[in-house]
């Protein structure tokens, strides 16, 4: 055990010297704040040019040609759960990417969760008739504004794009969540200005989150850091046991469950393992060969050579 603790705490300890600060990168700070800001202020003119529930039945018709599962899918890949899980393959890897992430999650959580008890707008069902609109799942009726899916939707993407430099990359990412935003209109779940107001709210909480992690640059030490990951653990097999709020995207729950558990158990049992037994500790993306655990003398520089 002890051995085994050893190999990873050098895996621990080998990734800390290859990993980027990302969130110091001004001008990500800047498109995600300029962004937020753009969608709040269309989340604001929509609601004076048409009212609160302005382009809601547009949306909501525009995806009647979608099966439910497929709503079910795309709505679901909004939820805490699935955006938690998709962190597991980045664990070891890419600690500060998990990192930053908790970090924007926790602010966005305090931001989602502060306003909506705070203004208790109704949703779609507890307005409209139910023959009026299309509802897939649930039908909530309070606490509305902003969407929770969005936000976290929103997080997941902005955090994401920072670890990336391709624009088309990024670009492709703001659509996927602007998809799973925009079908929270279509099960009949929000208005769209709560998904406007989520979206931005999602950005900020990130460019928030970037700020703080100037404060604390590094990621938890070993122990924290591995608390973290068994957490991980657990909501993977949360996932493995137990049902979505959307019953037909439980495919999806389940290969995010199976695959984030593959993953840890690939770089943080296997990998330390494999390591212990063979008296190495490989030093990932770095280039250099693995440094082996029995110390090998120097050499005495040959006469003429420079030490």
């Amino acid at each position: 055990m002890t051995a085994y603790l050893a190999a990873l705490r050098r895996r621990h300890e080998a990734r800390r010297a290859v990993l980027p600060p990302v969130w110091a990168a001004r001008d990500s700070l800047l498109q995600s704040t300029l962004l937020a800001l753009l969608l709040g202020g269309a989340a604001a003119a929509v609601t004076l040019a048409g009212g609160y529930h302005a382009g809601f039945h547009a949306i909501n018709d525009a995806a009647r040609p979608l099966s439910d599962r497929a709503l079910s899918l795309v709505t679901y890949a909004g939820d805490t759960v699935p955006a938690l899980l998709l962190l597991a393959p980045f664990a070891h890897r890419f600690r500060q990417l998990v990192w930053f992430a908790l970090i924007a999650a926790l602010v966005a959580t305090v931001f989602t969760h502060g306003m909506k008890p705070l203004l208790d707008l109704p949703r779609p069902p507890a307005v409209l008739d139910a023959e009026a609109f299309r509802l897939v799942g649930s039908p909530y009726r309070r606490v509305s504004f902003p969407s929770g899916h969005s936000v976290t939707a929103f997080v997941t993407v902005a955090v994401l794009a920072w670890h990336l430099r391709p624009a088309w990359l990024r670009g492709a990412l703001i659509l996927v969540g602007a998809l799973i935003a925009a079908s929270r209109v279509g099960v009949g779940a929000h208005w769209p200005v709560d998904t406007l107001g989520g979206a931005a709210l999602g950005l900020l909480a990130t460019a928030v989150a970037a700020r703080l992690m100037k404060r604390w640059p590094d990621a938890p030490g070993f122990w924290p850091y591995h608390l973290l990951v068994l957490v991980l653990v657990g909501i993977c097999g949360w996932g493995l046991w137990l049902g979505p709020p959307y019953p037909l995207a439980t495919p999806l729950l389940r290969l995010l469950a199976v695959t984030g558990l593959f993953c840890l158990a690939r770089d943080f049992v296997w990998a330390p393992l494999r390591e212990m037994k063979a008296g190495t500790t490989a030093l990932p993306d770095t280039g250099s060969a693995v440094v082996t655990t029995d110390a090998m003398p120097a050499r005495e520089p040959a006469t003429g050579e420079h030490a």
